[in-house]
């Protein structure tokens, strides 16, 4: 039995006796021989005359994708978890054909590792983004925060507010790197103007929360908001006491005090309190 074995395995392609003896699966083989005849059907004379909108098949879910208006680009399709992807590799007119198979089999490693592709090229962006915003400083952002929002304020003298506000107060840590603006910076402006100064201190919180919100969302930093209030400043600063305008019946106006003046002089009358009674009705 074993001779009939092994006269029958020897009568089999040299390829399939190399896949018995190495112990692979007859139809897993049949498959990986239909997936590498797959690939490769574009050639660079067939991406060239492609004129025609559509999606022209070069194997293992690469794509040369032709548009109405005549622009060719790359994609790839992968499966993961059970659902389709597509993933833009780039224009034709930055990567020929042979660069769009290296970028595409890149990403088919980095699916059969279980990783999205397109998930990994998104924090790999979100990673050069913070690393640029590392040289970008708090002033930086402050300048580009009021450029795209001045079109919006009443006149240049709320610019100008903003802009002294700032440099007056804020200085110590405008030239700092907005991804470094923590918490403890963030006292270390307020503090010596919180109690002092409560409403210039606000319009300077205010500002620098305003700033850091922009800077997160044009990704510069990712930290929490290190200048927000509620939740976070409340628990480290005395809550601003804010004082009452006094009410119109204390007031008195000016015509009504020079009245009572010309009416004491009159009458030579060191008291007024009824004077003053009268006046105010």
């Amino acid at each position: 039995m074993g001779t009939n074995g092994n006269s029958c395995l020897f009568t089999r392609s040299p390829a399939f006796v190399i896949i018995q003896l190495i112990g692979v699966d007859w139809f897993v083989y049949q498959r990986l021989m239909a997936m590498l005849r797959a690939t490769g059907r574009l050639t660079a004379l067939k991406v060239e005359k492609a004129k025609d909108p559509g999606m022209y098949a070069d194997g293992g879910g690469l794509y040369l994708r032709v548009t109405p208006q005549g622009t060719k680009n790359w994609v790839l399709r992968y499966m993961l978890n059970r659902t389709p992807h597509w993933m833009g590799l780039g224009p034709l007119a930055l990567y020929g054909l042979q660069e769009a198979r290296a970028r595409a089999l890149d990403a088919r490693r980095k699916r059969h590792d279980g990783i999205d592709p397109i998930e990994a090229r998104r924090a790999e962006w979100t990673r050069q983004r913070l690393d640029a915003a590392k040289v970008i400083t708090l002033a930086e952002v402050a300048d580009a925060y009021i450029a795209a929002h001045k079109a919006g304020w009443r006149n240049a003298k709320h610019k100008a507010q903003w802009e002294n506000t700032l440099k007056t107060h804020a200085a110590p840590i405008m030239s700092l790197p907005v991804q470094s603006i923590d918490t403890a910076l963030v006292l270390r402006v307020l503090e010596p103007i919180w109690t002092a100064k409560p409403e210039t201190a606000s319009r300077v919180r205010q500002r620098i929360e305003s700033i850091l919100d922009f800077a997160k969302v044009r990704g510069y930093r990712e930290a929490e908001n290190s200048a927000r209030w509620r939740g976070h400043l409340d628990k480290l600063l005395p809550a601003r006491v804010t004082t009452r305008a006094p009410s119109a019946r204390h007031c008195i106006s000016i015509s009504t005090a020079r009245l009572i003046n010309r009416r004491c002089r009159a009458d030579g009358v060191t008291r007024n309190a009824e004077i003053v009674k009268d006046a105010g009705g």
